[in-house]
């Protein structure tokens, strides 16, 4: 197929040649995904999806400035492309897209909805009008609470309530969405989109990248764990100001802070004078499955997080979870009872909820034990579900999960 429309951007730039193109297979459904960057855990769950359809995945850029990540993408099976974008501020323009449905005709393309992928969205949006394939808005958006908007600058604020008029613009030409948390499905149907064109599942953590720890030796003190990037939303800071009062009782614990980030200084500042808070910085893959095996519990004190996959991670070793009900990844937590939900913002409930599992060893062994019942947590057919209930609207080949069930 020979696509005559213009890319928009192309008045501007010159389109140059896609990084990589794996020609498409012709008795399959084919189908592009549009994702931000490589992120190592998406990997494996798009290596899945491509034993059901034709996929070719593009990538906006390859990496961003504020993660560590380390992902091998030539060891996976899938087509992909790594764009070259011009960077406009948080936005990222990719000419070359024009290129890529040129020299393939694709029957579906799904489109991870972010800023950084906006000009791409709408690219595909436009597109969707003029030719027959069909647009799907992959959606992790939640509602933020007010522990959140109280971080909000006025000029996020602003800019907030311009992305949501576009929002609006762009749930208009959706065929239908894909919502990665019930919160995310939640937050379409807040914008009027109907329940029957969303499409719903739970992130995963795939277990291929979950390393075992080598050896691990047993703690004195009762540990608590925090890893994750260091910024203010995620609210480590209430997770201090907690401990600090956990330590005015107790003296066999400790707090580990794991990550890195913007707000790693502050966070030293809040904690100075507090006994046995130990930051070990950005921690590799293999570390971390040590750190995980040694705590005898993981916090996760965010103010808003579209999932939060370190939940799935803790679970995934055996370490029962508090976390707040601004993390999406609750849904998790409360379906397994592998955990506590606490309200976000809020440092002594935090910690009148640590001190009560300290205190109650049997109700900690209890959630410790049903994590081996949260497998939906780190396994790809869990992940590819709802791409697959997504794309059995669209593709004649492709059960949805019901039906392969």
């Amino acid at each position: 197929m020979l696509l005559t429309y213009v890319c928009p951007t192309e008045l501007l730039f010159n389109c140059p040649r896609v990084l990589r193109r794996v020609p498409m297979k012709s008795d399959c459904c084919s189908v592009l995904i549009i994702h931000n960057v490589i992120a190592p855990y998406r990997l494996p769950l798009f290596d899945s999806l491509s034993d059901h359809v034709d996929l070719h995945v593009f990538f906006c850029e390859a990496s961003r400035s504020d993660r560590e990540w380390e992902a091998e993408v030539d060891q996976y099976d899938f087509a992909y492309t790594v764009g070259r974008p011009y960077r406009i501020g948080p936005l990222r323009f990719n000419p070359e897209l024009q290129a890529l449905f040129r020299e393939n005709d694709f029957d579906v393309c799904i489109v991870g909805e972010n800023t950084s992928t906006a000009p791409a969205s709408l690219f595909v949006a436009l597109l969707s009008q003029t030719t027959d394939t069909k647009f799907v808005l992959w959606s992790e958006v939640r509602e933020p609470g007010s522990p959140y908007l109280e971080l909000e600058s006025p000029w996020r604020t602003a800019l907030r309530r311009v992305i949501g008029i576009y929002r609006k613009v762009l749930y208009r030409f959706a065929d239908s969405f894909l919502a990665l948390s019930t919160d995310a499905e939640q937050y379409l149907r807040s914008y009027g989109v109907t329940k029957d064109r969303i499409d719903t599942g739970p992130q995963v953590m795939p277990v291929s990248l979950l390393p075992e720890c080598e050896a691990f030796g047993g703690n004195e003190s009762f540990r608590i764990l925090y890893l994750g990037y260091l910024r203010e939303r995620k609210g480590v800071h209430h997770l201090i100001n907690a401990y600090r009062r956990i330590r005015a009782r107790k003296d066999d614990v400790e707090l580990i802070i794991g990550g890195s980030g913007p707000y790693e200084e502050r966070l030293k500042e809040v904690a100075e004078g507090v006994p046995d808070v130990q930051f070990v910085g950005y921690v590799p893959e293999e570390r971390k499955a040590c750190w995980y095996r040694s705590a005898d519990l993981f916090v996760l004190p965010t103010l808003h997080d579209a999932w939060g996959l370190v939940v799935n991670e803790a679970l995934y070793y055996g370490v029962p979870v508090v976390t707040t009900d601004e993390a999406a990844s609750r849904e998790l937590v409360e379906r397994t009872d592998t955990g506590i939900i606490v309200p976000a913002g809020d440092p002594d409930a935090l910690a009148d909820t640590i001190n009560s599992l300290i205190s109650n060893p049997t109700r900690l062994r209890l959630l410790e034990r049903q994590t081996e019942t949260a497998s939906e947590a780190w396994q790809p057919e869990t992940g590819i579900a709802p791409f697959l209930d997504s794309l059995s609207r669209y593709c004649s080949g492709v059960d949805s999960v019901s039906q392969i069930e």
